[in-house]
């Protein structure tokens, strides 16, 4: 969940095996270190990512955290174009994420789904695969909460988010 300039878990379930990330519920990571956060970040607005970066310095936590307001709006860039974000290692060394934004009933991205798993459990090419299905997760539950499908970018207009949006419209 969208909070200031960072982003709140409200929602965590953990993984099966022994190794996992550990999350808590209230915990806040910063917005641009995240794969939830760029996640909502894409979808705030140039004005919105302009204001964040220059409010205030973005902070390091790994060699690969992008501290650049510059390579930050490249990657917001393809964060809309993929329709997911990735955190490669930029929040905490080890740990790998896939961030999908969640549409709201204006259309506005307040919330994101991710997954998250150590680095060498989560290749690049996995990453993608995974991605893909979140997008289509992501548009299932941005329908259930009636985001108009004309405010979705086209990659979370998907056959099942149309169908989700049936489903919960029926109810």
């Amino acid at each position: 969940m969208l909070s200031g300039r960072h982003v709140m878990l409200i929602e965590v379930v953990d993984g099966t095996r022994s190794i996992r990330m550990g999350s808590r519920l209230g915990e806040r990571d910063p917005l641009h270190s995240a794969a939830v956060g760029k996640a909502i970040l894409a979808y705030q607005g140039p004005a919105a990512i302009e204001a964040m970066a220059k409010a205030s310095a973005l902070p390091r936590f790994t060699v690969h955290t992008l501290t650049e307001p510059e390579a930050l709006g490249q990657e917001l860039g393809s964060v809309r174009q993929r329709g997911y974000s990735f955190d490669r290692e930029e929040g905490e060394i080890g740990l790998c994420c896939v961030g999908v934004p969640i549409f709201d009933h204006r259309g506005q991205v307040r919330y994101a789904l991710s997954l998250s798993a150590p680095a060498g459990r989560l290749p690049l090419d996995l990453a993608h695969e995974i991605g893909s299905e979140l997008v289509e997760y992501g548009g299932r539950i941005s329908a259930a909460l009636y985001a108009p499908p004309s405010a979705l970018p086209a990659r979370h207009r998907s056959r099942g988010a149309l169908t989700a949006r049936g489903a919960a419209g029926s109810e």
